[in-house]
């Protein structure tokens, strides 16, 4: 009930002190209406409400209420959280308004002031002569206060016709604006869509990501191998499975053209000659061709699950594409038996073909001397060397 009775006091003061017509902004944003425009001005008595701190011995907006100048702050312009604008007023008398509340201050500005003030301008000019006379905010601006701050008045005025004219013009233009825009967003929606369509192969637009990818099928293939050095595998024998074999050795040597690509798995797309890799998470096809070699089957690479990354395309990230021709992957593992003798290495025992024999003896440390069997991994995987020999000495 108090509360009203002091709402309405506040009502009947504004009335009867002022003839023009003004509006109170508090803690609730108010929009500026069409037609209108609020103006916040200096050497114009105005009404305020400041808070209960306002008048507590010790807080902040107490010193700044009791300063010389005194300062009330903050008119916000914009939503909370962002502003666009916050405005304090600097005045000299606080008035006391009979029969109101406590809180409630009749105040004449002498400046308004932003957050660039600095208190330090006021060793050198009055403060009639820093910040600004007036503001006015027009229609569509969002005003509330806080902090310091309960309520103040605004005058409020109709527009002239020819703030009416040049608003009208900036709405027009800013239509032109937003419809030009629109058109540039769909256009370049139309491009990216364009862009998004293609598959940009590694090698032209990433060389980096080419080269990386190059490396992990490299990797890929050379694990393929290895996981079966130990164990006896289907696909490709161990060491151990020359215990009870006459053979020695197996010589693996195929050469393919190689491609992979990816695309988004909400779109189906038939690429002929290409077989979907289910195992990857991203949409992979691989297309893989044999040039030359036995593997018809193409074993190798049913075996193996290639990865390929997106990259950005004048600045949309695409889909990409892996290709590798003339992919030749060369690899021997068995066991041969040698004889060292002042540098110079004999093959005796389950001789390995010529290459490997080059390779086996560019490998050996030159000061080993005798009998020795040897376990050996040694290949050439699409352009990447790779040699595992293993030298057991054997006793006369």
């Amino acid at each position: 009930m108090k509360n009203k009775i002091t709402q309405l006091i506040f009502l009947l003061l504004t009335q009867l002190c002022y003839s023009q017509n003004y509006i109170t902004i508090t803690q609730t944003p108010q929009v500026v209406p069409d037609g209108k425009k609020w103006i916040l001005q200096t050497n114009q008595k105005n009404m305020i409400e400041v808070s209960n701190g306002s008048l507590k011995s010790g807080t902040l907006c107490n010193a700044d209420l009791f300063s010389n100048p005194r300062i009330i702050t903050t008119i916000i312009e914009g939503d909370y959280g962002y502003p666009n604008q916050e405005y304090s007023i600097l005045f000299k008398e606080l008035e006391k308004v009979p029969y109101a509340n406590y809180n409630t201050f009749i105040i004449n500005p002498l400046s308004i002031v932003n957050n660039d003030f600095d208190l330090s301008s006021l060793k050198y000019n009055p403060v009639e002569n820093v910040g600004k006379k007036q503001i006015t905010f027009m229609p569509g601006q969002k005003l509330f206060v806080v902090e310091c701050l309960r309520s103040i008045q605004l005058l409020e005025i109709n527009l002239n016709q020819n703030e009416i004219e040049e608003i009208n013009i900036k709405l027009k233009e800013s239509d032109q604006k937003l419809f030009s825009e629109k058109i540039k967003t769909l256009n370049r929606a139309k491009i990216e869509e364009e862009i998004k369509s293609y598959k940009y192969d590694l090698k032209l637009h990433s060389k980096n990501d080419y080269d990386e990818v190059h490396f992990s099928l490299c990797k890929l293939i050379l694990d393929y191998f290895l996981k079966s050095k130990e164990n006896s595998d289907d696909e490709f024998p161990s060491f151990s499975t020359f215990d009870n074999s006459k053979t020695k050795f197996v010589h693996f040597k195929n050469t393919y053209n190689i491609s992979y690509l990816i695309e988004d798995e909400n779109i189906f797309s038939l690429h002929y000659g290409y077989e979907l890799d289910k195992r990857q998470s991203k949409r992979t096809y691989r297309k893989i061709e044999l040039v030359s070699g036995n593997d018809t089957l193409l074993k190798l690479f049913k075996n193996i699950s290639l990865e390929l990354p997106m990259i950005i395309f004048d600045g949309v990230e695409v889909y990409t594409k892996f290709d590798y021709d003339k992919g030749e992957v060369d690899f021997a593992r068995g066991i041969t038996k040698v004889r060292i003798r002042k540098g110079k290495i004999d093959f005796i025992k389950h001789i390995p073909d010529i290459e490997i024999q080059k390779a086996i003896i560019e490998e050996l440390t030159k000061n080993l001397s005798g009998l020795y069997i040897l376990q050996y991994d040694i290949g050439t995987i699409l352009g990447k060397k790779y040699v595992n020999i293993k030298e057991e000495k054997v006793k006369l």
